[in-house]
């Protein structure tokens, strides 16, 4: 007797969904036989009280997704349907999948490259790196696994310097403490007190002026710090728009010899070149989102701007 399992996917613009709740469609793939028959469930701004009724109606047997919540996961999974999470691919490949019966958790986030570029390698030890390395986004929400013994992490401690250690050290006695009572900033303070700088870059956007001269007079009670904008040197202060100047940028705080840079609203790009042009170690204080507030977190909470991104497509 043929036994049919029903799967369920949220899918956004032929993909499976980075959240349930931002699917525009539900995909349902009865596999039987090795054989696969496809229906589509159109949704609107789905609620996962929406979904989890959805699937319920739809006797669905496996719920496919790629980013899920515990607290969602948990709602699904009791009642009844299991949750086959961190799938990343098209519905084309997660329909093929099925039907091969290769679909499981992770699919699509490391076997195609991450496992394949190990393999390539011609190392077993490089290979099992790479599957160690794409597992730590396919815990399912859960304290890693592997932390004990993460070859990834034994090979980085065999690898550092005795620079790496005095900065890791710093590190520990600050974020160590006790009850959570440092924010980002005090963070920044008591870390290169602990390391014992003098000099500090501050290499600023000029759309976060105000944050940065206010950032600049808190570390300029315990440091030299030296404050250069991201239009230095890109001629008259009238002219508009200005292009940024991170190399500019970096030559000055360069020539002032700083023990630690710290960056403040740079674009993206921007802040990569200046990081590589730096002599010093680099660390971000604030990071500019011109639609979040700057708070660039709240686009992976967010279904609207999930989708936005989802549709992004390069210039031309």
């Amino acid at each position: 007797m043929a036994v049919t399992v029903r799967y369920a996917l949220p899918i956004l613009n032929g993909r499976v969904a980075p959240l349930p709740t931002s699917a525009e469609t539900l995909l349902l793939v009865d596999r039987e036989n090795g054989g696969c028959l496809t229906d589509q469930v159109p949704l609107e701004d789905p609620t996962i009280v929406d979904i989890l009724a959805l699937l319920r109606e739809c006797g669905a047997d496996v719920f496919v997704c790629c980013g899920i919540d515990r607290s969602a996961r948990g709602d699904i999974a009791a009642a009844g349907i299991e949750v086959m999470e961190n799938v990343a691919c098209s519905a084309a490949e997660a329909i093929a999948a099925i039907g091969d019966e290769r679909l499981q958790s992770g699919f699509g986030l490391y076997q195609d490259a991450l496992m394949s570029r190990g393999s390539g390698a011609g190392s077993g030890t490089q290979a099992a790196t790479a599957r160690h390395a794409a597992e730590c986004l396919v815990f399912g929400g859960q304290s890693c696994p592997g932390a004990d013994h993460c070859p990834l992490g034994e090979a980085a401690v065999a690898e550092e310097g005795e620079w790496a250690h005095t900065m890791l050290e710093a590190s520990l006695d600050v974020v160590l403490e006790r009850e959570r009572q440092l924010c980002r900033l005090s963070e920044v303070v008591y870390f290169c007190l602990e390391m014992k700088y003098r000099t500090l870059g501050i290499a600023f956007c000029s759309d976060l002026e105000e944050p940065a001269r206010i950032a600049a007079t808190v570390l300029k009670r315990f440091f030299t710090v030296v404050g250069v904008c991201c239009k230095t040197g890109t001629g008259h202060p009238q002219k508009s728009p200005r292009p940024c100047n991170p190399l500019g940028q970096a030559r000055v705080l360069n020539l002032a010899r700083c023990d630690l840079v710290i960056l403040i609203g740079l674009c993206v790009g921007a802040d990569c070149v200046l990081t590589k042009a730096c002599k010093a170690p680099v660390t971000t204080l604030f990071v500019k989102d011109r639609v979040l507030a700057n708070n660039p977190i709240g686009a992976v909470y967010s279904n609207r701007y999930l989708k936005e991104t989802l549709r992004a497509r390069p210039s031309a």
